[in-house]
């Protein structure tokens, strides 16, 4: 399950303080039942003693969890038709997954190259043919990535369904965060080789 643990803490004025993000793909049927869309908030006052302060929140977040499992039902196997949005807001679940999870990473732009060689090559073939080996060759392009990703691993183990073009938009989103990644990773090494640069 996807969904981020709640973590109790205090405010800026010392009161209790908690928020439970409700899944991306139940967002929608969340709402319609609860009124709440992105996020369940806990508060107590400061002055709450910590073992009641705990003792409330145990039971408050359980209770959020029985609301999300029986919106998920209410989704059912139909899946989601995700907004653009809504996939962007999926693809920084599935990155706190792959890091949760400790994912094995490339590390070096190098590693990169070679870890994303097979959409680089689905890639190749767009723009060779008419509009259909165009389309067929963005859903090779998306196959990859989804196969990189393990995002059927990953939509499984959160027991979300997501369907048609919500799909298309989450495993987009995923590729863009793979770019992002590979950014991150050769900026990273230019200014390790610029510090290592003698000084004239």
């Amino acid at each position: 399950m996807v969904t981020l643990l709640a973590r109790l803490g205090r405010d800026a004025n010392g009161d209790w303080l908690a928020r439970k993000s409700i899944p991306t793909a139940i967002r929608g049927a969340y709402r319609a039942h609860y009124g709440v869309q992105m996020d369940e908030e806990f508060r107590r006052p400061g002055n709450t003693p910590s073992a009641l302060a705990w003792e409330v929140f145990h039971d408050w977040e359980a209770g959020i969890a029985v609301q999300i499992d029986r919106a998920r039902s209410a989704v059912g196997p139909k899946g989601e038709w995700l907004r653009c949005r809504e996939a962007q807001s999926l693809t920084r679940e599935w990155r706190a997954w792959v890091f949760h999870r400790n994912r094995k990473r490339p590390k070096t732009t190098a590693a990169w190259e070679a870890f994303l060689a097979p959409v680089a090559r689905a890639r190749a073939a767009r723009g060779q043919g008419g509009a259909d080996d165009d389309a067929s060759a963005r859903h090779r392009v998306r196959t990859e990535v989804a196969t990189l990703g393990r995002l059927s691993e990953f939509l499984a183990e959160a027991e979300i369904a997501v369907v048609g073009v919500g799909f298309d938009r989450f495993v987009d989103a995923v590729e863009e965060q793979f770019g992002r990644m590979q950014g991150t990773c050769r900026r990273r090494e230019a200014r390790a080789a610029t510090q290592a640069e003698p000084h004239a």
